[in-house]
């Protein structure tokens, strides 16, 4: 109760006592006052055009003190140092009079008796003149006389709204009409006033509200699109013999793409039940460290930002940029083999920088616009390759690939290869747990609806797409043409579109943006949720203060990809993660296991799957961990051996907990100079409250 109080004392008397606790420190929390003012005076201009109702002119109080404030705002800002650091020794050296003036403020407002209001009035006086010496002890004499004008501001406003407020009704006792014992200034000179109580309510509030409506969460249609344009990536129109290869037959082929979107829609309803009950950005990271599994967290966590997301961004704009140098042959160029390179480069990463600037500002208005426009595209072209492929097969008779003799010719029968062909399927389907790197940035309000909405509409969508996709190729191409063409989609093009293929690649180009704008929201909210539990620089938890968009962590996953891009054979490298990721993915379903037989409180809102699902995914997991490590033992030596190595930084840098005072000095420096360029604070994380684990049983999916 103590700690409560010691709260509440903080958010009473300065409430930028609670900016400093939220942001991080002295520049923040000067920030995002300076935002405050901003939003005020767009306030007041807009009170100024409304009638002059009684909820107005309290509004009005409020805002009056605050102009008062943003003009000294420069004089608070020096002595913040010295507030960040004794602000709980003051609160707690005033703890009684804290607990006496909350008591009795909680009883006139549950009471509206004005028989104890001067009980109020002589708590507040008493609560004043404790604070003013605590910050002059502790801080000095420019800090005594700052919160002398500032308790004088807070009791002044305070009780001319009351007075305004029911002095209709009531007659105000005299003894709320005095000033504080210790005032030597007249109430002209009153230039500094951060929030009172009531400010915070009628201001602060408001201010919040306004900022959690403002179109920077992603809703229905942009969660859909995210997932299904992640989904349904490049790797439709360019590559799906991956699956025909090991399955050998077409009829296995659709089987195995069906049952992989089985499994999928499994695995992404698991990813649900996460999301819900553990609603924090940072998808596998934020689950492994929530049951405290630190050293796996880390390991990860480096692993995954360091390596495996610089290298899929870097292969994913060097190939947008592969199809779009592809799409200019028709025009003769005549580029040599180093000059076609460069311009490949240049287009990469042309698309790269365009993405990071948009994904800087709000992503309702921005990011998810570009996401659910690429996601119609998307459709559109393939609905392209599925009408051509459904008239040749209706129209033009073009149906032998499916007779009963040949369906299911070649088919593989050993266990190994049918594996790999699930492996492969479960892969095209990847993106189903898009929105789990960013489920801060999904409306709070409607998240229990819109993650298992997407998951499932966007991989109804894709399964859908991917089954008729493949049987308009198998319409047109053999069995041995899709096998042997390094771009399906051309080759079928080729075949059934005439000179219209030529407009494949750009088409295919086009299409790569929705994946990685994907890439670029996925990653740099997963980098976020590292940096705010410790594990990476505190400069990379820093989000915009009007857009909350992580701009340090965009700049570090751009900057990341192109340094990878210029290192060699990086898909050769990614190869080496595919063990590590399945893995990753197999500890978190693990977690959850985990937290449902420890009853671990997650959050009240969470959707319960039945536990033989995260079982069965679990098992599916570790299959899809010990197959392909066996089939390729270099490859699953690599992964394995640097995920070892960054367990081994965690016991060499975390875990001893030692005070790298140095390495803090530098990472507080470079956060300060990151705020200012970015406008940023320091990302605390939600405020999310975990219930009893019981109740928990009462919401099933």
């Amino acid at each position: 109760m103590r700690e409560q109080d010691n709260e509440w004392s903080l958010d009473f008397t300065l409430p930028i006592m609670a900016l400093l606790k939220s942001t991080g420190n002295e520049t923040a929390a000067y920030l995002k006052a300076r935002e405050i003012c901003h939003s005020n005076r767009l306030l007041e201009s807009c009170l100024n055009a409304c009638n002059g109702s009684m909820e107005i002119e309290i509004i009005r109080l409020g805002l009056r003190a605050w102009d008062k404030t943003c003009q000294g705002l420069e004089e608070i800002r020096d002595e913040l140092p010295c507030w960040k650091k004794q602000g709980y020794v003051i609160t707690d050296s005033c703890s009684s009079h804290t607990t006496r003036l909350r008591n009795s403020m909680e009883f006139f407002a549950r009471n509206v008796s004005m028989s104890s209001l001067p009980r109020v009035c002589s708590n507040f006086d008493e609560f004043s003149n404790c604070f003013i010496e605590a910050y002059g002890r502790f801080c000095g004499h420019s800090s005594l006389k700052l919160t002398e004008k500032m308790f004088e501001a807070n009791k002044e406003a305070m009780f001319k709204m009351v007075r305004l407020k029911f002095s209709r009704q009531y007659t105000i006792p005299d003894a709320c009409t005095g000033t504080i014992i210790r005032r030597d200034a007249d109430s002209s000179d009153i230039s500094l006033s951060i929030l009172s109580f009531p400010f915070k309510l009628a201001i602060l509030s408001n201010f919040d509200a306004m900022t959690e409506e403002n179109g920077n969460k992603i809703g229905y249609i942009g969660a859909i699109s995210y997932t299904a344009g992640t989904i349904i990536g490049s790797g439709i129109f360019v590559s799906p013999k991956g699956i025909l290869t090991h399955a050998g037959s077409i009829g296995l082929s659709l089987a195995i793409w069906v049952g992989s979107a089985v499994i999928a829609m499994l695995s992404g309803l698991v990813f649900v039940e996460l999301a819900t009950s553990i609603p924090e950005s940072g998808s596998d990271f934020a689950y492994i460290n929530f049951v405290k599994w630190k050293p796996l967290a880390f390991a990860f966590l480096w692993l995954s930002n360091l390596v495996e997301a610089s290298c899929s961004c870097a292969i994913l704009f060097y190939t947008f940029g592969e199809y779009m140098v592809e799409a200019l042959d028709p025009l003769n160029l005549d580029l040599s083999s180093t000059k076609r390179h460069r311009l490949e480069q240049l287009f990469g990463f042309a698309l790269l920088w365009i993405l990071m600037w948009a994904n800087f500002f709000s992503l309702k208005r921005w990011a998810s616009k570009i996401q659910i426009g690429i996601t119609i595209a998307k459709l559109f072209s393939v609905s392209i390759i599925i009408v051509t492929g459904f008239y040749f097969l209706f129209f033009k008779g073009k149906s032998d690939s499916f007779e009963s003799s040949k369906v299911w010719k070649n088919t593989q029968s050993k266990p190994g290869e049918i594996v790999l062909a699930i492996y492969s399927g479960i892969w095209a389907y990847a993106g189903y747990d898009t929105l789990n790197y960013g489920t801060e940035d999904v409306d709070p309000k409607k998240l229990k609806k819109i993650m298992p909405m997407a998951v499932i509409g966007g991989l109804t969508i894709a399964t859908i797409v991917y089954i008729l996709a493949n049987i308009a190729y198998f319409a047109v191409l053999l069995p041995d043409e899709i096998l042997d063409s390094n771009a399906v989609a051309t080759t079928f093009s080729k075949k059934t579109l005439g000179n219209f293929y030529y407009a494949m690649p750009a088409i295919v180009a086009i299409l790569m943006i929705g994946t990685i704008n994907s890439d670029i929201f996925s990653w740099s909210r997963f980098i976020v949720s590292g940096a705010r539990a410790g594990m990476m620089p505190r400069f990379l938890s820093l989000i915009h203060i009007e857009n909350e968009s992580p701009r340090t962590g965009i700049l570090f996953h751009v900057f990341a990809a192109i340094i990878f891009s210029f290192i060699g054979p990086i898909d050769t490298l990614m190869n080496y993660l595919f063990v590590t990721g399945m893995l990753r993915q197999a500890v978190t379903v693990a977690a959850l296991i985990y937290i449902r037989l420890k009853k671990i409180p997650v959050s009240s809102s969470a959707l319960r799957l039945p536990i033989f699902i995260p079982v069965l995914v679990f098992v599916i997991s570790i299959a899809l961990v010990a197959v392909p490590a066996f089939q390729d033992l270099l490859a699953t030596g690599v992964g394995v051996g640097m995920l070892i190595v960054f367990l081994f930084a965690y016991f060499l840098v975390i875990w001893p907990n030692y005070d790298w005072s140095f390495l803090r000095k530098i990472d507080e420096s470079f956060t300060q100079f990151c705020q200012k360029l970015f406008v940023s604070v320091i990302d605390e994380g939600p405020k999310i409250v975990y219930g009893n684990a019981n109740e928990n049983e009462k919401s099933k999916l």
